[in-house]
C-alpha cells in the first residue's frame, strides 16, 4: 500500500530533506498541506539528535518547541553515539500546521544524507 497525500494538487508518497556532506542543516522542505507523521532516518546519518527549524513564510525560521520551551527532537536515548536507522513517529500535534521545515543535526554529516518525511495517514 502506498502512502499518498494531496500536496498542492499532486500525489506524494514522501518528501525528502537533504543534509549535505559537512553540513548540519537540511534544505528547506515545503510541507504544504500535509501533516508530518513519521521521519525515516537512514543508516548513513551521523549524530545523536535531530531538531527542527520551522517557518510560516519560508524566510523566518524558528526552533520548534513544546509548551515547556524545550526543542522538539528525535534523539537516541539508548546509545549515546548515534540515532539508529528507522522510522520515527512524530506526536500528532508537534508539527501540525507547519508549512516549511529544516532538519538540524547535532553533528556535521560525512556524506549527503537524505531523510524521508512521511505524511500522516488520514
Amino acid at each position: 500500500m502506498s502512502i499518498v497525500e494531496d500536496y498542492n494538487n499532486q500525489v506524494v508518497d514522501y518528501l525528502t530533506a537533504t543534509i549535505l556532506d559537512t553540513e548540519t542543516e537540511s534544505n528547506i522542505v515545503d510541507v504544504g498541506s500535509i501533516i508530518i507523521g513519521q521521519i525515516y532516518i537512514p543508516n548513513t546519518f551521523i549524530g545523536k539528535e535531530i531538531t527542527y527549524k520551522v517557518s510560516y513564510d519560508g524566510t523566518n525560521f524558528f526552533d520548534a518547541k513544546n509548551i515547556d520551551d524545550e526543542k522538539l527532537s528525535i534523539q537516541n536515548a539508548i546509545t549515546p553515539t548515534t540515532i539508529l536507522e528507522g522510522i520515527y513517529c512524530i506526536a500528532s500535534n508537534d508539527l501540525n500546521g507547519i508549512k516549511k521545515i529544516k532538519l538540524i543535526s547535532d553533528t556535521a554529516q560525512t556524506s549527503d544524507c537524505n531523510i524521508i518525511i512521511l505524511p500522516r495517514l488520514k
